[in-house]
């Protein structure tokens, strides 16, 4: 009978203490965040994501990387950890232009529709989400 109430106990215990960083607001998976770039543009893009220089990119972006018209994209990686003091670079790409395009040509002439330099603080404000509308704006 005690081995019943001790693996009870346990389970009880296993479950509440699961269920209270979900009260408190907490993630289990501490250390990881997920940058989502949402589109809400009538566009069909591809996104590259570097942690380092901002003056190139190193590989063209591939399926992993596309989003489509009225869809999202996430990353998840310990960004925290990541960008201390340094920030984060994304490109965005219009899909056609990739398609049309040597990938050689595309980095020659800087030929992306949007390009986003965000520091940890900028993400945290803006809760890890990066919403595209395709306006034109200046930077």
């Amino acid at each position: 009978m005690n081995k019943i109430k001790i693996i009870v106990l346990f389970i009880c215990t296993v479950f509440l203490s699961s269920c209270l960083h979900e009260l408190l607001g907490e993630s289990i998976d501490n250390g990881s965040e997920e940058i989502k770039i949402v589109n809400n543009s009538e566009l069909e893009l591809y996104n590259q994501m570097i942690l380092e220089t901002p003056s190139y990119y190193p590989y063209p972006p591939n399926e992993t990387d596309f989003i489509p018209s009225k869809g999202s994209h996430s990353t998840k990686a310990d960004f925290r950890k990541y960008l201390k003091n340094k920030m984060c670079y994304i490109w965005l790409f219009d899909k056609k232009v990739l398609d049309s395009l040597s990938w050689k040509e595309v980095t020659e002439k800087n030929l992306y529709v949007k390009r986003y330099d965000l520091s940890l603080q900028d993400l945290e404000e803006m809760n890890w989400t990066i919403i595209f509308n395709n306006e034109k704006n200046i930077e």
